[in-house]
């Protein structure tokens, strides 16, 4: 199945104003410090399983393993990041490295099926979940993300954080008229 998307601009209900794990005690997110801790916790032989960054970096995979996981959500796997040829190519998500919740700065009442959260990552309801795992069975990967909301309330509905696991180049500019993408397009000419 082929699709695509335009993801929001500015905050709303298909782009929460948010963070990952957020903390109101030390008001910071705190997805990318349980990464860290997680990472200096295990073995240097994990460690290098988990990111290895190479033998210039040595002792640099902490810090940089947060980033490393923030692009297996929003990178084709396989691919390396780009200007960073020392990365390690992007693997599938593991489980401890999905962010556990999302902690809105006001109320929703409602939200999109399908909502951008920060770095690019994307979360689906559980009715989009259901009709895409049906359509690509196997293909991508689901973590469910609680989204949390002040005053201690939680969302109702399960969102999950969905990592996409194929990427098709459906679009062949060579093979399209330049005016039918470039700009407004024949029928709105600038307008």
């Amino acid at each position: 199945m082929v699709w695509g998307m335009s993801l929001p601009s500015n905050f709303g209900e298909f782009w929460p104003d948010a963070d990952f794990e957020f903390d109101a005690k030390v008001r910071d997110g705190r997805w990318s410090e349980r990464l860290r801790l997680h990472y200096l916790a295990q073995t240097p032989e994990e460690q290098r399983r988990l990111f290895d960054y190479g033998d210039n970096h040595v002792g640099y995979g902490a810090g940089n393993y947060g980033n490393f996981v923030v692009g297996k959500f929003t990178r084709e796997r396989g691919t390396v990041r780009p200007g960073s040829p020392d990365y390690p190519p992007f693997r599938p998500v593991e489980p401890h490295e999905a962010p556990r919740s999302f902690a809105t700065e006001k109320s929703y009442k409602t939200l999109g099926s399908l909502i951008e959260l920060n770095d690019g990552v994307v979360a689906v309801d559980e009715a989009l979940k259901t009709i895409i795992e049906r359509l690509e069975p196997g293909i991508h990967q689901f973590f469910p993300i609680e989204i949390c909301m002040p005053r201690g309330q939680i969302y109702p509905g399960q969102y999950y954080t969905m990592v996409i696991g194929q990427f098709v180049d459906s679009f062949l500019p060579e093979n399209s008229q330049g005016d039918s993408w470039n700009g407004y397009g024949p029928e709105y000419p600038n307008a």
